[in-house]
């Protein structure tokens, strides 16, 4: 069976959630002499059940490559930020309390869960 998208490897339980950040030009905001700002791809990268260490990376090559489904679906989406999996508020089998408290413990989808 062929597959464009490479698998994600099963033991990375780490989840990107990538989306865009403004960030200050200096060497702009120094030439004009007003802020300006650029807009740049960021990851926040979670852990299932680790509330504790969320870290956030300005993205690089080594997130592309380490999730490129994940990163193609961002780029194509267009969306402000992007993380891939269903929703646990679209799963009928939690209660909102219950969505709260996987939020709480970074779980935020169905498939983390």
């Amino acid at each position: 069976m062929s597959n464009s998208t490479p698998l994600r490897d099963p033991e990375d339980t780490a989840i990107p959630q990538f989306y865009n950040q403004e960030v200050q030009n200096t060497k702009r905001t120094e030439e004009e002499g007003r802020p300006i700002f650029d807009m740049k791809p960021f990851v926040r990268v979670t852990i299932p059940g680790d509330q504790y260490h969320v870290p956030v990376f300005m993205v690089t090559d080594a997130h592309r490559n380490r999730w490129p489904s994940q990163w193609n679906a961002f780029q194509e989406s267009g969306d402000e930020e992007y993380i891939e999996g269903t929703p646990l508020t679209e799963w009928p089998l939690l209660t909102r309390a219950q969505v709260a408290e996987l939020r709480a413990i970074n779980v935020p989808t169905v498939e983390a869960l």
